[in-house]
């Protein structure tokens, strides 16, 4: 699942992530109290680093750190039950977007010199290899059974069936009437894919793959222009943004089937878990967690400097685990997961 990076960018405690019976127990009604921990750092002379995505079962979470140097090559790491392990994945501004419970994650990156994506990744064992059928592109998102979905660079949406990856092709996605390019950003595990179409004036619009395959616009906001993303999809929930009345983008949550419902307490809306639940950045640019009605704004490491930009960027399905990144003592973003209770 694709998610809001906003930069091109050893915890205190070690915390036990669910097990499969938590996670398919489903959230609870509210929570408490939350914390939170650094992920470890394999290089301790890293700048920063941050949580890109987490797994449904709390298990793995993915991320990347950024060397010392300042240059463009990036470390990307998968953390089992917080123990890292880097992956290498040629290129430059590598980013692990997307992980399942069974720790099979998928990546994008760059060439060095022209900067024109490289053939997108599928990471197995903390090993990453390309995926067929697409030597320019990107891969967004990935679900429990394995099936990928990401675009060419030429704006040609992609899905890669789980059973077709060893030795398969990809399999290009109906372009929507009058879209001239699209990108698929998530996949449910019914196979549902969301994404954004373009058309020739530039407009973009939230766009839904069904499993039958037909292709639909998602509902704009009452009375407002065109003008939408979809960004993730997890068991019906999506999440995005689309233009309010007044021309102001509006972070919002769709149903499969429904209106948008905008959450303006959100600067930037990341994912949604099995039940609805929501993470971000409030408009205070600190970690935002909505939990059925309830808002619970997540602790950070420090006290956050005006200019940061702390963000949660995914969820468990049981709400008990929120990978992200906060800033630290000294002013540097740092990977962290919260553990709720």
């Amino acid at each position: 699942m694709r998610v809001g990076i906003l930069l091109l960018l050893a915890g205190a405690t070690t915390l036990v992530a669910p097990n499969a019976a938590m996670a398919d127990a489903g959230a609870p009604d509210s929570v408490t109290s939350c914390l939170v921990e650094r992920l470890t750092e394999t290089d301790k002379t890293w700048r920063l680093s941050i949580a890109t995505a987490a797994d449904p079962s709390g298990r793995y979470v993915a991320g990347r750190g950024y060397p010392q140097d300042g240059g463009y090559a990036r470390v990307p790491v998968l953390w089992d039950r917080g123990a890292p392990t880097v992956v290498k994945i040629p290129g430059i501004d590598q980013i692990i977007n997307d992980v399942n419970a069974s720790g099979v994650a998928v990546a994008s990156s760059y060439d060095e010199q022209t900067w024109e994506p490289l053939a997108p990744s599928i990471i197995r064992n903390g090993q990453a290899s390309s995926l067929p059928g697409v030597a320019s592109g990107t891969a967004n998102g990935i679900n429990q059974r394995g099936d990928v979905v990401g675009e060419t660079a030429d704006l040609q949406p992609v899905l890669w069936p789980a059973r077709g990856i060893v030795g398969g092709t990809a399999v290009f996605l109906p372009l929507p009437k009058g879209a001239v390019g699209a990108e698929a950003h998530d996949i449910d595990d019914d196979g549902t894919v969301v994404g954004s179409q373009f058309d020739v004036n530039g407009i973009e619009r939230a766009t839904i793959w069904t499993p039958d395959g037909k292709v639909n616009v998602l509902p704009s906001l009452p009375g407002a222009a065109d003008g939408s993303a979809a960004f993730t999809i997890r068991a019906g929930w999506i999440t995005g943004r689309a233009l309010s009345t007044d021309g102001a983008w509006q972070q919002v949550r769709w149903q499969v089937t429904g209106e948008p419902q905008a959450f303006p307490r959100f600067d930037h809306l990341s994912n949604a878990n099995a039940s609805g639940w929501l993470v971000g950045s409030g408009l205070n640019q600190k970690p935002l967690l909505r939990a059925n009605s309830q808002y619970v704004e997540l602790p950070g490491l420090a006290a956050a400097a005006e200019d940061s930009y702390d963000e949660a960027t995914d969820i468990s399905d049981d709400g008990r685990t929120i990978a992200g990144y906060a800033t630290d003592e000294q002013g540097a973003l740092r990977a962290v997961r919260w553990t709720c209770l």
